[in-house]
């Protein structure tokens, strides 16, 4: 008899220590560029808070810098600015990532640069910017028993040319080496630019060395890890690491450029004490609601969505159409040989 109560007592705590979170990713705003729109920022972000999100995800490409560049430290300050009045009257966590366009030469780290996005940061968030001068941080908030840790990945970027770039790399390596510890303590990991492979460009979005080096920290790490990512627009599920699944979640853009239509994401996650257990989470798109879709990750399962990408036809086509965000030419990928392998090959980042 004692048994049959300790068995329910402790299946009792583990039920009890289950916790659902709900989250939202707005991310690639680019505010004042030629694919920024008003009605996708005010429209997400009225739907996403009627939802009573925990947190809110803030991935990056917040400004745009294809403009003149001699007013782009004023103009990324009144970007980040449209943050604050969009989401006035939030109290939930806020949790940021710099993107690419967030500094005033694209995807460099120059040291003048990063102090100014740093202080537009500041000034639109205030107390809730967490991020330090090379755009890396940790959340002082613990939402959900995880560390919610921000790596500024343009550091990483084959496209950064920027001479302290190296020096940077390795002293974010080092910090983040640091921040892991030793502890067990599950992780979610903000970046912009995923340590991913682009199946628009057929590249790696981070230096194939760098990737080689994070896959190797983290496989050392003995708690769980997730990422959240944005930057290219599209609807990604990847994953690194296939001894131990870390997936990597990347959202598409309120912005409209590639001709991709605006969307944004809204999760739920199952989590317990050892890290995410399931994600679900639904694609918006702002001006077709109809389009609206559901998917569900297992993290520790990620496999099983790759099987299903493989060996269902069907929801190999739904899938392609949200990568590109339905997208006129979303079906000539979908039929694409090329398409279809690159999309299961690159599917386990593997530098």
């Amino acid at each position: 008899m004692w048994r049959s109560w300790l068995l329910g007592a402790l299946l009792f705590t583990r039920l009890a220590a289950a916790e659902e979170l709900r989250l939202v990713q707005f991310s690639d705003m680019h505010s004042g560029g030629p694919h920024f729109w008003l009605e996708a920022l005010k429209e997400a972000t009225e739907q996403g808070l009627a939802l009573h999100p925990q947190a809110i995800l803030l991935t990056g490409d917040h400004g745009d810098n294809s403009l003149d560049k001699s007013e782009f430290d004023t103009r990324i300050v009144l970007d980040l600015q449209r943050w604050r009045k969009a989401l006035a009257g939030y109290q939930g966590d806020i949790f940021l990532a710099p993107g690419n366009d967030d500094v005033g030469h694209n995807y460099q780290t120059q040291p003048a640069d990063l102090k100014a996005q740093w202080r537009a940061f500041q000034e639109a968030f205030g107390e809730k910017n967490y991020l330090d001068e090379l755009g890396n941080g940790i959340s002082p908030s613990q939402l959900g028993g995880f560390r919610w840790i921000t790596l500024n990945s343009q550091i990483f970027s084959p496209l950064n040319k920027t001479p302290e770039a190296p020096e940077q790399a390795k002293q974010t390596f080092e910090w983040l080496k640091d921040a892991l510890g030793d502890s067990h303590q599950p992780v979610i990991i903000l970046c912009h630019i995923a340590p991913s492979w682009d199946l628009y460009v057929g590249k790696p979005g981070w230096k194939v060395e760098y990737i080689k080096q994070l896959q190797n920290l983290l496989s050392q790490y003995s708690g769980k890890v997730l990422f959240v990512c944005g930057h290219m627009h599209r609807n990604h599920v990847q994953a690194m690491c296939p001894s131990r699944p870390i997936p990597i979640l990347t959202g598409g853009a309120l912005a409209t450029k590639y001709g991709y239509q605006s969307n944004w994401r809204d999760y739920t996650w199952q989590v317990d004490e050892q890290g995410v257990q399931k994600v679900d989470y639904t694609l918006h798109y702002i001006q077709h609601p109809e389009w609206n879709i559901h998917y569900q990750v297992e993290p520790d399962h990620i496999e099983g969505f790759l099987q299903r990408i493989r060996d269902d036809r069907d929801f190999f086509t739904q899938y392609v159409c949200d990568i590109y965000a339905h997208y006129e030419k979303w079906q000539k990928k979908a039929e694409d040989p090329d398409q279809r392998k690159s999309i299961l090959e690159q599917f386990w980042v593997d530098p």
